[in-house]
């Protein structure tokens, strides 16, 4: 399921590359779930896994998480 008008990927490009990711590395597993409650558990363990454990490249290898967490310490109040 895309989440932008069709045709223009740059109207959401981190909610496309997180669901392009979740599917290619999940592909294999989807493929074997037995019913929606499982299918329910698995996604939100990898969305879990994404947000909490998997380092990230463009956040300098932090996690989403720890990227917003540190962000906000930062941000001026």
């Amino acid at each position: 399921m895309s989440y932008s008008t069709p045709g223009t990927p740059t109207e959401n490009p981190g909610q496309e590359s997180f669901f392009g990711r979740l599917k290619d590395e999940s592909k294999a597993e989807f493929l074997e779930i037995e019913s929606f409650d499982k299918l329910k558990k698995l996604i939100d363990k990898k969305i879990s896994y994404y947000n909490n454990k998997r380092l990230h490249r463009s956040l300098n290898c932090q996690t989403p998480k720890g990227f917003t967490n540190e962000f906000m310490k930062n941000f001026p109040k």
